[in-house]
């Protein structure tokens, strides 16, 4: 992914001037106020106060395209005080790539490499990062939440302060306002923390152009089809290539979106449907290669392919392929790929797997075919058969494991001359 962001400089004078500037600050000698990111990008309309409390003066402005604030000057051996606020753009910059950035710190292997990425982590503010932040990111990402519990959207503290210990900047507090007395001859600087990103996509101009035909993609794969008005079925899609990570909107237009059943490398918390909107989002920050199905009825007949839709309308469609060591992962896009319905035998791995309940299996046929399903446990047991005469094309069976006993099971499809065999774990 590009970024490109452009840099405003201020420069101040000194001398007489009046009220705050527009575009350079006045000819005065008054109190400026600038302030960044850790990436030293200016951060627009955030509310700095100045307070006075022996005239008394309490005074709020917002920074302008350059991060920057002037306020007049004050009598000299005053004392002045200022703070920081800005509680707008939640979702600027939180991505899942966020959540695997917090999950391998948790998990010790690549620690955050700043107090204030550590900060950004703590998006419910307890003091502390754990897997609630992630569930947190999650929500706010799927779209099922706008803000961060006991949090704003920014924090701000004083550029100068030094973290006594800046593995963990929560051992000690911090402040998020400064005092000076008057007059001061340098601009004031703070360094805004963008909550729930850590890695520094915030765009605190909204200035980021994003050049698509540079990112690889990642595409998931479902079968081609046909659809009939009334018609009910199960879609599979599955990751064409391995992934740290990925998250997308998709939507279902002509179609009813009646359940989904995670598989390989998801879970249910990781998605969440939007019946008014047909649609799901996902986020998910498992790694490896995934599958997931959905349990869809259409209301009217068509082309699939024609019916589903990827988009980046609730939650921002993109993907984290893997990198070598010690470099970042690379941003990836996401698409949709239909394959055709092939002449071959196929039986395919159960989705969800491992599946509680009830799951599915799914299969291929290259003609009209006679076939037996039989799943067996570990000692070689039948647990469970059916035989049918199915038509050439996928299908699916929804089998009912609630009579089944927890553990590693096989399932075995004979037709006519072909036979494979999968495993799936029954929880």
């Amino acid at each position: 992914m590009k970024y490109i962001y452009i840099f405003l400089l201020s420069v101040c004078f000194c001398g007489t001037g009046s009220n705050l500037f527009a575009g350079s600050p006045p000819d005065t000698a008054g109190i400026i106020c600038r302030v960044r990111t850790e990436m030293f990008q200016p951060i627009e309309e955030v509310s700095v106060r100045l307070v006075a409390p022996a005239i008394p003066l309490d005074v709020t402005q917002l920074t302008d395209e350059t991060g920057t604030v002037f306020f007049e000057p004050l009598p000299d051996s005053m004392d002045f005080g200022l703070s920081c606020t800005k509680n707008s753009g939640v979702s600027n910059g939180v991505t899942t790539l966020d959540m695997i950035l917090i999950s391998r710190h948790i998990l010790g292997l690549e620690p955050l490499s700043s107090p204030y990425k550590t900060i950004a982590a703590d998006v419910n503010r307890s003091g502390s990062i754990t897997g609630l932040d992630i569930l947190l990111i999650r929500h706010l990402i799927l779209g099922l939440t706008t803000e961060f519990p006991n949090n704003s959207s920014w924090r701000f503290i004083p550029s100068d302060y030094i973290f006594p210990y800046p593995i963990n900047p929560f051992q000690y507090p911090f402040p998020n306002s400064a005092s000076f007395t008057a007059p001061v001859s340098q601009p004031i600087d703070f360094i805004g923390i963008k909550i729930g990103d850590l890695n520094n996509t915030a765009d605190p101009l909204a200035l980021t152009t994003i050049d698509e035909r540079e990112l690889k993609t990642l595409f998931f794969e479902t079968s081609h089809k046909k659809v009939q008005a009334g018609e009910e079925f199960i879609a599979t899609f599955s990751s064409m290539e391995q992934a740290e990570g990925f998250q997308f909107t998709l939507h279902a237009e002509g179609l009813d979106i009646l359940e989904v059943l995670p598989g390989t490398g998801t879970s249910m918390e990781q998605f969440a449907v939007f019946p008014t909107q047909n649609s799901i989002t996902v986020a998910c920050e498992t790694g490896g290669k995934a599958r997931f199905a959905l349990r869809l009825k259409s209301r009217r007949s068509g082309e699939l392919s024609d019916m589903l839709r990827l988009s980046s309308e609730i939650t921002t469609a993109e993907a984290y392929l893997p990198a070598p060591a010690n470099e970042q992962l690379e941003i990836a896009s996401v698409a949709l790929g239909f394959r055709e319905e092939v002449d071959v035998f196929q039986l395919h791995q159960n989705v969800p797997n491992p599946a509680a309940g009830q799951t599915g299996i799914s299969f291929s046929l290259p003609s009209e075919m006679e076939t037996s399903l039989i799943i067996f446990d570990s000692a070689g047991r039948t647990v469970y058969s059916r035989s049918g005469t199915y038509e050439k094309g996928e299908h699916t069976l929804q089998i009912d494991l609630s009579g089944i006993a927890p553990g590693v099971l096989f399932y075995q499809l004979q037709a006519e001359g072909h036979c494979a065999i999968r495993k799936m774990l029954r929880i």
